[in-house]
C-alpha cells in the first residue's frame, strides 16, 4: 500500500478515514500471508492420505559372524569402509568362540561412520604375522533409506582388521572401545 492511501477505522462514535503507513501495511499483508501458508502446510501434513514414512528397520543379527562380509554393490563401496549415509545400524557382538553376545541398534550414527571410515586402509598384498590376540568380534549392519544393506566386520582378536568384503583397513583400541561401550 502507499503511504496516501486511505484505510477505514471503526471507533465507538462511528467511521472516520485515517492514513495507515505504507510500511506496516505491508507488514501485516507479508505476517498473514505467513501464517495463511504456515496452516495450509500443517493442514497438508496431517491429512489422513499423508502419512509419515515408516521407520527402517533394523538388520537382525546371525547367530555366528561370517568369515567375510557380503559386500553388495553400492557407490563408493570400493573405497570407504561403509559408503553413503546409512540411518540404522545393528551392532552384533561375538564372544571368543564366535557366538552371540549382545546386539544394539542405533539411529543417528554419523559419528561413528566418520571414525570407520577414517581408519588406515591395508594396502594388498598382505604379507606379515599378527599377534595372537584372542578376542571377538563386532558385526556392524547399516541400512540405508533405500537400497541393501551393508555389513562391516570389526575384529578383536589377533591383526583386528575391519572389513567390508572390499576394503580391508586397520582397527584402533578407540573404535574396539566404543564398539564394546555401546553394547554395555
Amino acid at each position: 500500500m502507499s503511504p496516501n492511501r486511505i484505510a477505514v477505522q471503526v471507533h465507538a462514535e462511528g467511521m472516520r478515514p485515517c492514513r495507515v503507513p505504507g510500511g506496516v501495511a505491508a507488514l501485516s499483508v507479508a505476517v498473514l500471508a505467513i501464517l495463511s501458508l504456515a496452516c495450509a502446510c500443517a493442514r497438508a501434513s496431517s491429512a489422513p492420505g499423508a502419512s509419515p514414512a515408516p521407520p527402517i528397520a533394523a538388520l537382525p543379527c546371525p547367530a555366528h559372524p561370517p568369515r567375510q562380509p557380503a559386500s553388495p554393490v553400492r557407490p563408493g563401496g570400493s573405497s570407504r569402509l561403509v559408503p553413503g549415509h546409512p540411518v540404522v545400524l545393528t551392532v552384533c557382538g561375538y564372544g571368543v568362540a564366535g557366538g552371540k553376545k549382545q546386539s544394539r541398534v542405533l539411529r543417528g550414527v554419523e559419528p561413528l561412520v566418520a571414525q570407520l571410515n577414517g581408519l588406515r586402509h591395508v594396502h594388498k598384498p598382505i604379507n606379515f604375522m599378527c599377534p595372537n590376540r584372542p578376542g571377538g568380534a563386532f558385526l556392524l549392519r547399516f541400512r540405508y533409506t533405500s537400497g541393501p544393506g551393508w555389513d562391516v566386520l570389526v575384529q578383536g582378536s589377533n591383526c583386528r582388521f575391519a572389513l567390508n568384503g572390499r576394503v580391508l583397513t586397520f582397527t584402533t583400541g578407540s573404535l574396539q572401545r566404543r564398539l564394546a561401550a555401546l553394547l554395555g
